[in-house]
């Protein structure tokens, strides 16, 4: 990761989708290789997701295409956001969600989830086109599974990074009778791959893990099910905004997150004292030095 200092930028509003099954067994959740050419977190492994369109707002119609009205939404995504911020980071999720991994959150006009070939055969040639979830609405009469998004978390990007996101992160159990498949352009490869292995594999330097993907793995990994990853989810809908802050220690990024005791103490270089031990993957954390191409949790001591 090269060091770049820029002056902070409002974060653009976005998406992610955690995607989690446990028919195969124990609770597995979907993650994707970002490309190496990609602007943000390039060659990470990730969850499904990006940034707000404008085409995703105008809540009066989504809210019509969807199997919730607006109470229901209210009630289940929280009452601090406008209603339309509220339909609109549903509406993402649901459309990144197919154009990046070909799963499709909505329901045929005859109540099963097989999306149509055709499309999912376009959008891995690159071919799908601007407004297809519109068209799969008002042509195809689907109906988008708000139902299926549960809210997990709110993460913003660290001000010290030069592109910014204000992501509402949801986890979905991926719909019957459909797959994965990643979309080879703006993501390399995805795997289905259980919460502890993820973080093991991260520290064997297999699966590099962005900062959040990794925090919320590790949140996950003494879960066995679905169901209990639904029952551990924030009673109050989001939760606490997680802003972790960026610092660098002799050149490295130190990401230190919230919940860190010194969080609000912590500014600008060589104030994050010395690596201590690197901890192994389960382990509590709450900093992550940027290691050989890894974020890696460790434990810091001489200094805050």
């Amino acid at each position: 990761m090269k060091k770049v200092m820029v002056k902070s930028k409002k974060p653009l509003p976005a998406s992610t989708v955690i995607l989690v099954r446990d028919d195969c067994g124990p609770l597995q959740v979907y993650l994707v290789a970002r490309s190496t050419q990609a602007s943000f977190m390039p060659g990470n492994y990730v969850f499904p997701g990006g940034k707000v369109d404008p085409a995703d707002r105008n809540a009066a119609y989504w809210i019509a295409a969807a199997d919730l009205d607006h109470r229901k939404i209210i009630k289940r995504f929280g009452d601090t956001l406008q209603l339309d911020e509220l339909v609109s980071f549903c509406i993402t999720a649901v459309r990144e969600t197919f154009e990046e991994v070909g799963v499709f959150l909505a329901q045929s006009p005859k109540g099963d989830y097989h999306f149509p070939e055709e499309q999912t055969a376009a959008r891995l040639k690159g071919g799908l086109k601007k407004g297809w979830l519109r068209d799969a609405v008002e042509q195809g009469g689907w109906r988008l599974s708000f139902s299926r998004l549960f809210a997990w978390s709110h993460w913003i990007t660290p001000k010290a990074m030069p592109l910014r996101f204000d992501t509402r992160f949801f986890v979905a159990s991926i719909p019957p009778d459909q797959e994965c498949s990643p979309d080879r352009n703006e993501i390399s490869r995805g795997i289905w791959v259980k919460p502890m292995d993820a973080l093991a594999r991260n520290a064997a330097g297999e699966i590099p893990l962005s900062p959040p993907t990794l925090a919320i793995l590790h949140f996950f990994r003494n879960c066995a099910t679905v169901r209990e990853v639904l029952q551990k989810r924030n009673r109050q809908c989001w939760g606490a905004t997680q802003e972790p802050k960026l610092i660098f220690l002799s050149e490295r990024p130190l990401i230190v997150m919230p919940w860190d005791p010194f969080y609000d103490y912590l500014d600008g270089r060589e104030k994050g004292g010395k690596v201590l031990k690197w901890l192994a993957p389960g382990e509590s954390f709450s900093r992550l030095l940027y290691h050989d191409g890894l974020w890696k949790p460790v434990k810091m001591g001489n200094g805050k």
